[in-house]
């Protein structure tokens, strides 16, 4: 997905702060199946090379949604700029399984368990 940074005075150029949330357009529309939605998710090159963050990562657009998509950035280490039509983050189309939740008194048991943070592969 691309920057369609549309600024004032011809200014196609937005800089992005450490610790600040910016919401930028896209330019696109999507027309979305049903039973299909579209993540959004951050570019690694991106990640690396500024420490840029899409906040709610992998976003989801789901198949009801017609409006323009638009990335939900942050930045964690020095500032850096976006111009209109660079590449700020990738879509991915999903299929959504349609599932039935059943309330149940008791899981099935795992060799894991209701171990938590960091605990996989490390037994």
């Amino acid at each position: 997905m691309r920057a369609a940074i549309n600024g004032g005075a011809g200014n196609k150029t937005m800089i992005i702060r450490p610790f600040q949330v910016y919401i930028i357009s896209t330019g696109v529309v999507f027309d979305i199946p049903l039973g299909y939605e579209i993540q959004i998710r951050p570019r690694s090159g991106m990640a690396m090379k500024y420490g840029a963050l899409i906040i709610n990562s992998p976003a989801t657009i789901d198949s009801g949604f017609r409006g323009e998509v638009k990335i939900i950035m942050s930045g964690m280490e020095s500032k850096f700029e976006i111009q209109s039509g660079d590449r700020i983050a990738q879509a991915v189309v999903c299929k959504v399984p349609k599932v039935k939740l059943i309330k149940v008194e008791d899981v099935s048991k795992t060799s894991r368990g209701n171990d938590g943070f960091g605990s996989t592969g490390y037994r």
